[in-house]
This record gives C-alpha cells, sequence and structure tokens, in this order.
C-alpha cells in the first residue's frame, strides 16, 4: 500500500494540485469483522489493544481537514506489532488513553 499511495502521489501531484493521497494505518480495530470474514477469524474487539472504531474515525477525519501522506492512528504503536505490552497491558508512555492522546497530539504538531 505504501508503494501504491506514494506512485498515484506523484502522479496526481503535477496536474491536480488539490487533490490529496493519504494512507491511513491503523493496528487492530475493534470490529467484529472477523467474525463475518469468508472464512471466519477472531473478534476483533477483544483483542488487549484493539483500538475503537471512533478513534480510527477521528484521525481519518483530521487528515481529510488536514491532509498529509502518511497517518498512523497510533503513532506511538508504530513498529509494535508483535510486541507484548509491559505491565498490565499498557505500553510504555502509559495507559490506552494516555497512548491515545499523545498519538493524537502528535499528529496535530505534525507538519504538512
Amino acid at each position: 500500500m505504501n508503494a501504491l499511495t506514494a506512485n498515484l502521489r506523484m502522479e496526481l501531484r503535477e496536474s491536480f494540485l488539490d487533490i490529496h493521497v493519504s494512507l491511513v494505518s491503523p493496528g487492530v480495530v475493534a470490529t467484529d469483522f472477523g467474525l463475518k470474514a469468508l472464512h471466519g477469524g477472531p473478534d476483533s474487539r477483544s483483542l488487549p489493544m484493539a483500538q475503537p472504531v471512533e478513534e480510527v474515525a477521528a484521525v481519518i477525519v483530521e487528515v481529510i481537514e488536514r491532509p498529509r501522506a502518511d497517518v498512523y492512528t497510533r503513532p506511538g504503536m508504530r513498529g509494535a506489532r508483535g510486541r507484548v505490552p509491559r505491565g498490565g497491558g499498557h505500553w510504555r508512555g502509559g495507559s490506552r488513553a494516555a497512548v491515545r492522546d499523545a498519538g493524537a497530539e502528535r499528529l496535530r504538531r505534525r507538519p504538512v
């Protein structure tokens, strides 16, 4: 997806200045998608660090209002795949809410 969106961004940049291409990368989002998938899967709502749908939606709304090329819905979680959270389900930096708030603040400060 990174290469596809980067190429589309480059192709459109010269001719269509008002079109912005953004790649939004969420982690696990708390939905029942796995239950309804063709071959089934886990209900991600029961996974320990699943991100609420509302958080992901808020990031997408922000990207529409302030376009950026690449956005992680939880910037503090970037590259954390496969890692186990420390002490009681909290990632370095505090609770899920603290990680979310810190990520939202980082997105607000990120240059366009």
